[in-house]
C-alpha cells in the first residue's frame, strides 16, 4: 500500500512508540487532522503534572514488556522515538530524569512535504473514501503540527536551561545519517558518553541496512506543492527553529 512506502510497518520490526501513548488518552493524527484547533486547545490546558501522569503509564506499559522479554537484561538500551515527545518535554524528562536524547534535524521544506504525506497516508487507513481525503487541508494540518512541536520545543528547552537541568541531547542531521549511518551512530555514542560502538554491532546495523533499504516498497515521493504549501509558508512557521539548530533552508 502507499503507507508502506511512506512509513514501512511490520510486527516483527522496530515502530514508533505511539502505540503506547494512545493508550494514555494520546491520539493519532487521523483524530487530531479532523479537529486541531480542539487538540491546540485541549494541549494547551495540560499542565506538567497532568503530562507526567501520562508517562508514568507510559512507562509502567514498557516495564511491563521488558518483563516478559527473556532476552532483555538490564546492560541493553532501549530506544524509542516519537517526534510528538517534542510537545512533552517537560513530563518526559521529569519521568525519565537519566533519558538521553537524540534530536533529528532536518531541512524544514523537506519534513513538511514528507510529513503532509505520512499525515495523509496515514488518514487514508481510516477515511470510508481516501480519494476524497483534502491535500491542503492535510498540508495546513501538517504545517500547523509541525509548527506546534517546534515552538513547544524551543520553549522546553530555554526553561530547562533557565532551570539549570538542559538534558543529555545530540543534534544529529537527517543527511548526514543517509549518507554514512555507522558514523552518524558513533557520534551519538561519543556525543552521549555511551562508550565503544563494537564491529560486531557495526556489521549487524550494516546486514539490516541492506536487508531493509529506504526504498524497498518503492519511492516515497512528496513535494510542497502538492498540499498547497509554500517554501515561503514553511520558512515563516519554522524559520527560526531552522535557523537556531543551523538547519540549512
Amino acid at each position: 500500500t502507499n503507507l508502506m512506502k511512506v512509513h514501512p510497518i511490520d510486527m516483527t520490526q522496530p515502530e514508533e512508540c505511539l502505540f503506547l501513548l494512545r493508550r494514555c488518552g494520546w491520539d493519532g493524527y487521523w483524530t487530531r487532522y479532523l479537529d486541531h484547533d480542539a487538540f491546540r486547545s485541549w494541549l494547551s490546558t495540560q499542565t506538567t503534572q497532568d503530562v507526567e501522569e501520562m508517562y508514568n503509564f507510559y512507562k509502567k506499559q514498557l516495564q511491563l514488556i521488558l518483563y516478559h522479554d527473556k532476552n532483555y537484561t538490564h546492560k541493553q538500551r532501549l530506544v524509542l522515538k516519537l517526534s510528538e515527545h517534542m510537545l512533552t518535554l517537560d513530563g518526559l524528562l521529569n519521568v525519565f530524569p537519566h533519558a538521553k536524547f537524540v534530536h533529528l534535524l532536518r531541512k524544514p521544506t523537506q519534513v513538511a512535504s514528507s510529513f503532509s504525506s505520512m499525515v495523509r497516508s496515514s488518514v487514508a487507513t481510516v477515511y470510508h473514501d481516501p480519494h476524497r481525503i483534502d491535500n491542503r487541508r492535510v498540508g495546513r494540518f501538517a504545517l500547523s503540527t509541525l509548527s506546534l512541536m517546534a515552538d513547544r520545543f524551543q520553549t522546553h528547552m530555554a526553561m530547562f536551561q533557565q532551570e539549570g537541568k538542559t538534558p543529555s541531547m545530540v543534534n544529529v542531521y537527517y543527511d548526514d545519517v543517509i549518507a554514512d549511518p555507522i558514523n552518524a551512530i558513533e557520534s551519538i555514542y561519543h556525543e552521549l558518553d555511551l562508550g565503544e560502538v563494537s564491529n560486531e554491532f557495526k556489521v549487524a546495523v550494516t546486514e539490516y541496512l541492506k536487508m531493509h533499504t529506504q526504498t524497498r516498497f518503492g519511492h516515497h515521493q512528496h513535494c510542497l506543492e502538492e498540499f498547497g504549501l509554500t517554501r515561503e509558508e514553511v520558512l515563516r512557521e519554522l524559520g527560526d527553529y531552522s535557523r537556531y539548530h543551523c538547519i540549512q533552508c
